[in-house]
């Protein structure tokens, strides 16, 4: 979606533009679903689920909302871009996958981040993700 958006492929017509955002909308909701699932039945501590969204939150103001990161920037989130979805091999990236689902607390930090990622391209035309282009996923800055 990021691709489409920096390249000005999600409004090339009315069509394309439904699609689009149908997509986002489907995508937001998806990730609600799972972070409310996660944190009903994994982070049920209410100092935890406010940890996840607070770290969250830092992440977002700090860049992570708009950039791809590195780990060295420190925070929780930085750097899981590259780390669980920039990997070209298949089996590796399934297994970094499948790690993301069993670390609960990533696994809801990371859906948090989605639903403000996916309305954030519902609510905001001009809105991409840095580093994210067609020959794949980098860091900025």
């Amino acid at each position: 979606m990021s691709v489409l958006r920096m390249e000005q492929l999600d409004a090339l017509d009315e069509t394309t533009e439904h699609l689009f955002t149908a997509l986002a909308d489907v995508s937001r909701a998806q990730a609600q679903w799972v972070a409310m699932e996660t944190f009903n039945t994994f982070v049920r501590d209410p100092a935890a689920r406010r940890r996840v969204i607070e770290e969250t939150m830092i992440y977002s103001q700090s860049g992570g909302l708009t950039s791809v990161t590195t780990r060295e920037r420190g925070g929780s989130l930085d750097g899981t871009f590259l780390d669980k979805f920039a990997v070209a091999d298949d089996h590796v990236r399934k297994a970094q996958l499948a790690l993301v689902y069993r670390d609960r607390d990533l696994l809801a930090r990371l859906m948090v981040l989605f639903v403000a990622i996916f309305t954030s391209f519902l609510n905001d035309s001009g809105y991409y993700i840095r580093g994210i282009d067609p020959d794949g996923l980098k860091a900025v800055g």
